[in-house]
């Protein structure tokens, strides 16, 4: 009975030390950033904001390093990249944040982008229908459409994209800054002014699109006049 009741021991004791192992293995696995790496985070998000994409570039680097899974902060590298230019770079920070996260749609938006910048990272016009038709009203990738039909000179099409994602007041000015441009090109002032009016509507008093709209209706509507 001893011999019994001492093996019973050694078994729940093995099992407790096994445990334990277990505990401290997945401990020292742990990729959750720490106090450090938050504050590192929000220090290149501050240097993103303010237009220093190199620095945050090089900052969320050194997060991503000790601290893989933080998608957020792999995201806002490849924003970084995106915005400093380099647009191949962003691409793969993307491509790989969607291999370990699929169907991340705000990575997905992005990577758009990206294609829509350089065309060797993809088809711009296959991933983007793709997402229209996970999210058909989304007014970004509406837009980003629309300037892709813009460009091919499939001013219908684009218009009609623009004309749907005018729909939602969150939507970016950009877009009908864009559609003023096809209006202008159509030789159709009255509506070019129209849409630029309208974003100068949506735009905030501290937006840098604001003096760039003004300008724009003071070119078109002397334009307008000869």
């Amino acid at each position: 009975m001893k011999k019994l009741k001492n093996k019973k021991l050694s078994v729940i004791l093995f099992a407790a030390a096994i445990a334990t192992f277990v505990i401290i293995l997945l401990l020292l696995q742990d990729n959750s950033p720490g106090e450090a790496e938050l504050d590192i985070y929000f220090k290149a998000s501050t240097a993103y904001e303010n237009g220093n994409f190199d620095a945050s570039v090089n900052l969320l680097s050194a997060v991503e390093k000790k601290c893989p899974d933080f998608y957020q902060a792999r995201l806002l590298k490849g924003k970084a990249l995106f915005f400093s230019g380099d647009s191949v770079s962003a691409a793969t920070v993307f491509t790989d944040l969607l291999d370990d996260v699929k169907n991340y749609y705000e990575v997905e938006i992005w990577l758009l982008r990206c294609m829509i910048q350089d065309s060797s990272i993809g088809n711009s016009v296959d991933f983007g229908e793709q997402l229209l038709s996970r999210s058909p009203e989304d007014p970004r990738v509406l837009g980003m459409l629309g300037r892709i039909s813009a460009v091919d000179g499939d001013y219908q099409r684009a218009l009609e994209l623009y004309k749907r994602a005018f729909l939602f007041e969150e939507e970016l000015a950009i877009n009908r800054v864009d559609a003023a441009k096809i209006y202008f090109t159509l030789m159709n002032t009255d509506a070019a002014l129209a849409q630029l009016e309208k974003a100068l509507e949506l735009v905030s008093e501290n937006s840098p699109l604001k003096p760039a709209v003004k300008s724009l209706i003071l070119q078109t509507g002397a334009s307008n006049e000869e």
